[in-house]
């Protein structure tokens, strides 16, 4: 692990109007991270906890009265023979218009990272370049924006530009969130209506979505080996999400739809019988209205069949169909984790879970939900799922490397850059 003994001062970095704090408590360090609007979890004292298999510290900047001005979450991962990266996601917290106090954190990052075994800095701030719904994206980036670019690059750290890959960097640069409706309004009067359309279509197909806790995480790690095995990709372990649930406790909101099969089938059942005792006492001239009755016994005998074949390869009662792991945090609410069962794939039950989701954290205040990352080209099957929750798109100014031991740093980037 790594030696943190340099860290025991203090007063890391001082001149005449700022102080590098490298000792601030979890408790200050958070309640100036949430009062800021560019908080996000991963910047959260927190955070540091579940990723545990880095090393981490937290640093500040104060001004002369020790108000705090800046903060910072930096994670170390372990690289090669004790040598490290030193990573700040979605960070650091500050007013990022104030150039002088970016420029005090980077420059006294800097002087502590050359004292310790750190091969580069990599810094991923919660700067936008542009942000609006998809619709409305124009390709014109933020002026502001692109000066904080120019203060990273003449502190000496390397843009890596306006990468094309989800894969370029470590977070996605393109990221979707959801903003808090109007009050007195649910957020299902501000999606699209074929949003309210699955909603509806989910709880008419007797889905039922509860809010779970830790010991529900059975269901949900199945129904993320389910996303992983049909996207072949590969998520978390069961221990990293017990560990948000230890270090974050009610904050964590866990939502998972079920189905009761075999309620469900005796359900159809019965609407079946009662949609032909509605067509045995039609008249006989109501054409439409027989049509009308006769695809909906055939629709609800569809249903029957397809929950009876399922039931039949895997006798369980209550099956998961989909889930959603998110955590609040500030303003936010950052919806971290998704899985759905492949299997029951057409009934639109992952809408029904982001809404829930969503309505918990509007109704505790939050003023935002991050859906995550999709592909840079606004194109793929992510922003058109998320598309159905009405959010704004935000392109961020993407990662910056600091090298401190140059060489070494271009060989670990040849690695990084050419991984599979």
């Amino acid at each position: 692990m790594w030696n943190m003994l340099f860290l025991s001062e203090r007063k890391i970095s001082v001149n005449s109007s700022y102080i590098f704090d490298t000792q601030i408590s979890a408790d200050d360090y958070d309640a100036f991270v949430t009062s800021q609007k560019n908080c996000n979890v991963l910047q959260s004292a927190c955070w540091a906890e579940v990723k545990d298999s880095w090393d981490s510290f937290r640093a500040c900047v104060r001004d002369t009265q020790g108000n705090i001005v800046a903060a910072g979450l930096i994670l170390i991962r372990p690289i090669k023979c004790g040598f490290t990266m030193w990573y700040l996601p979605h960070g650091p917290i500050l007013d990022y218009s104030d150039h002088a106090v970016l420029v005090f954190f980077l420059d006294s990052l800097k002087k502590l990272a050359q004292k310790s075994s750190c091969i580069f800095i990599k810094i991923d701030p919660p700067v936008p370049l542009r942000a609006a719904k998809i619709e409305e994206l124009t390709s014109g980036y933020s002026a502001d924006s692109l000066e904080i670019r120019d203060v990273f690059q003449e502190s000496g750290f390397r843009h890596l530009g306006f990468t094309e890959k989800m894969s370029d960097t470590l977070q996605p640069r393109f990221t979707t969130a959801t903003l808090r409706p109007p009050e007195g309004e649910s957020i299902l009067q501000h999606v699209p209506k074929r949003t309210r359309r699955f909603v509806k279509d989910a709880v008419n197909r007797y889905v039922e979505v509860r809010r779970a806790n830790i010991e529900a995480l059975d269901d949900f790690m199945f129904l993320i080996a389910q996303t992983e095995e049909a996207k072949s990709i590969y998520l978390r372990p069961r221990e990293y999400f017990e560990k948000i649930f230890d270090v974050y406790g009610n904050d964590v909101l866990l939502y998972i739809a079920y189905l009761n099969v075999p309620s469900a089938i005796k359900k159809y059942r019965n609407r079946i019988s009662e949609t032909e005792k509605k067509l045995s006492e039609l008249d006989e001239n109501a054409n439409q209205k027989r049509r009308e009755y006769e695809q909906q016994i055939k629709s609800h005998q569809q249903q029957i069949d397809f929950l009876e074949k399922e039931y039949s390869a895997n006798p369980q009662d209550v099956i998961p169909l989909a889930g959603c792991l998110s955590v609040l945090y500030g303003t936010g609410l950052e919806m971290l984790y998704a899985g759905m069962n492949r299997h029951f794939s057409k009934i639109t039950a992952q809408d029904l879970v982001y809404i829930q989701s969503m309505t918990e954290a509007f109704d505790r205040g939050a003023q935002y939900c991050s859906i995550g990352g999709v592909s840079n080209t606004l194109d793929d099957g992510l922003m058109k799922f998320k598309s159905h929750f009405n959010p704004i798109v935000i392109e961020k100014l993407g990662e910056f490397d600091f090298p401190i031991r140059k060489l070494m740093y271009r060989v670990v980037k040849f690695f990084i850059d050419h991984r599979e």
